[in-house]
């Protein structure tokens, strides 16, 4: 399972100005892409990226009087400026109607499959998500397949939704986990 982590502060910054509270089912993460100091190697982080080292160069930082870069965005213009940029970067589809994934279709390839904000599953047709319209069904029984967490994508429509009481569902001869 993979994970992000935001700064309190940060998070708060984009509940605030964006009314999205932020989960990694929002983000575009596709885990054969992980790059060493970056989530997302599209994006420029701009000048913040100079003091990425496996500990934070803090003492650099400040030798460079740039440490309003470490400052909450709820405090600094600077900071606040820079998470709108990411955030625009990540073209998180935040509305409170959305039924599909939070997540641009764009950054995945056809036919992969992702749980939607309606708890359905959704598959990527010409960068577009889809709705599958099938009947699930639910079953105690394992399937026999890889299964990855509802923030994530999968090839195949199954996932775990609920890790603490899991229920096994199934269409079309796939298995998702609930």
């Amino acid at each position: 399972m993979y994970g992000v982590f935001v700064h309190t502060d940060c998070w708060k910054f984009v509940k605030n100005e964006f009314n999205i509270e932020l989960n990694y089912s929002y983000l575009p993460i596709i885990k054969n892409k992980l790059y060493y100091n970056k989530i997302f190697n599209f994006i420029d982080y701009g000048i913040i990226e100079k003091y990425w080292e496996q500990n934070f160069d803090f003492f650099s930082i400040v030798n460079d009087s740039n440490e309003e870069l470490c400052t909450s965005p709820l405090k600094s213009s600077l900071v606040a400026k820079n998470i709108k940029k990411v955030l625009s970067q990540l073209k998180i589809k935040y509305n409170p109607e959305r039924k599909g994934p939070h997540t641009s279709a764009t950054f995945y390839s056809n036919n992969l499959f992702k749980v939607g904000s309606n708890g359905n599953i959704w598959f990527i047709k010409s960068n577009k998500w889809v709705e599958i319209k099938d009947t699930i069904v639910k079953t105690t029984n394992k399937p026999n397949k890889n299964i990855v967490y509802s923030g994530e994508y999968n090839d195949k429509p199954f996932f775990i939704l609920d890790k603490k009481n899991v229920e096994y569902k199934f269409f079309n001869y796939y298995f998702i986990v609930i």
